[in-house]
């Protein structure tokens, strides 16, 4: 993997973007802000527990290969 923070960023965007249309599908944004502040409040710690997981993926894949 050769840019796991980019791979991070872009899966932790998907689940926040899918959560907030999940959210705002079944009720009006005006009825629920304190789910999509929670939402949106989580994503940066979504990012960062992801980008942990693809950094051990590709730490894995670098020990593994030896």
């Amino acid at each position: 993997m050769k840019h796991p923070i980019a791979v991070a960023f872009g899966i932790a965007l998907v689940v926040a973007i899918v959560a907030h249309l999940a959210i705002t599908s079944n009720m009006r944004a005006e009825e629920t802000p304190w789910a999509l502040a929670l939402v949106w409040v989580l994503f940066p710690f979504l990012w960062f527990f992801v980008w942990l997981f693809t950094n051990g993926i590709a730490w894995w894949k670098d020990i593994t290969r030896r």
